[in-house]
């Protein structure tokens, strides 16, 4: 179940003009109707530990109330949203099956992936841990939190920006989370994650973030049409590009901080 969070304020998507919505699309072959289209979710709404999929779910590219995704909804949902590639996206589908508990299911719902570890993690970049709040909703602090290690003057975010602050970020968590835990095989799904922003949100190029972009994305699980932003033409090859940056993000971590905690061992201490 959805619990509403506070954020910046959203325009509903009853008050579009539609013309002006056809005129820009006529423009730009990668917008769809549905890039235009935003509803906050309501408390009967299913959403996800991932901003990304509960944006599109806000926006209507997958159902709304977020229960019942297909592999051809999923499929056609980022494809259309993102201009991912259909190969990495299915992949993406059969990894979300994993987390259903009916054997044999060919679809999901949102609140499905509710699974400690499997998307969840501690140290999300905007949610609080789950043992602090269950419901997984966009929390300012702690977001406010990961972009005080962004340079204040910076119009963009680089890779060794957001892995020395995704760093910092996690150590500032564990001192509010005493159950604080980051594995070692968490370590690189956690940065293919990070890396997908980059992909999303990328400028001139994919090594680079737009920070407006990026910022307006996790405080409102919206895409950031209305500050320019649209899907790239050239298709997003999503598996190998994000894993060659989440390499490039453990590279760039810094070395005066840890980032990966495992409470046994701090206990043993």
């Amino acid at each position: 179940m959805w619990k509403q969070a506070s954020a910046l304020q959203h325009i509903d998507s009853n008050g579009l003009n539609i013309r002006e919505v056809a005129r820009i699309i006529s423009t730009n072959s990668t917008l769809k109707p549905y890039h235009f289209t935003w509803r906050a979710p309501s408390a009967d709404d299913e959403r996800a530990p991932c901003p990304m999929l509960n944006t599109l779910a806000n926006h209507g590219f997958l159902p709304h109330n977020g229960r019942d995704i297909t592999r051809d909804i999923f499929l056609k949902a980022l494809t259309d949203a993102l201009n991912f590639d259909q190969e990495s996206v299915d992949r993406l589908f059969t990894g979300a099956l994993s987390a259903v508990p009916k054997f044999n299911s060919t679809s999901f719902d949102l609140g499905m992936l509710h699974v400690k570890n499997f998307i969840e993690h501690d140290g999300s970049t905007s949610m609080q841990d789950v043992i602090v709040e269950p419901h997984a909703v966009y929390h300012e602090p702690t977001f406010r939190n990961f972009m005080s290690y962004i340079p204040k003057d910076a119009s963009s975010i680089t890779i060794p920006a957001a892995a020395n602050a995704k760093a910092r970020h996690f150590k500032d968590m564990s001192e509010i989370n005493p159950r604080f835990s980051i594995l070692q095989s968490q370590q690189t799904p956690i940065m293919l994650e990070m890396a997908s922003t980059f992909l999303v949100f990328s400028q001139a190029t994919q090594n680079v973030a737009n920070r407006s972009y990026f910022e307006y994305f996790f405080r409102n699980q919206r895409l950031p049409v209305e500050l320019g932003w649209a899907p790239p033409r050239m298709e997003i090859l999503f598996t190998n590009r994000s894993r060659e940056i989440a390499a490039a993000l453990i590279k760039e971590l810094p070395t005066d901080v840890p980032f990966l905690y495992n409470p046994s061992d701090m206990g043993s201490a």
